[in-house]
């Protein structure tokens, strides 16, 4: 059976990141490399904007997964994209957006 379209969601893409990162050691390059051949693919349907915020701090070292939920926070009206990640906070800095490194929760013991 031949589908018309396949739709691959951002969740779906960022899990194949992790899984291709972690359980098969690709490289971030091969990562890239394989995203980029099937969303080539001409009847598969992605966000396009949300892939290449994620390719694009992939290639700069950061975390696929990062870029893309600070792209579809952008999208839904968020300025400042927050984590405790630095490196991501760094990278998403450079691509010129707004970004602040949390610290702690404050949860601490007693608290």
């Amino acid at each position: 059976m031949e589908a018309e379209a396949v739709i691959v969601g951002l969740h779906a893409l960022c899990e194949m990141v992790w899984v291709l990162r972690t359980s098969y050691r690709f490289s971030k390059a091969q990562i890239v490399l394989a995203i980029e051949k099937l969303c080539g693919v001409e009847n598969v349907i992605v966000d396009k904007a949300a892939l290449e915020a994620g390719l694009e701090a992939m290639r700069l070292g950061a975390d696929f997964a990062d870029a893309a939920i600070a792209y579809e926070g952008r999208m839904a009206g968020g300025d400042v994209f927050v984590s405790f990640d630095r490196k991501a906070v760094e990278v998403l800095a450079k691509l010129g957006q707004k970004s602040r490194l949390l610290k702690s929760l404050g949860t601490e013991r007693g608290k």
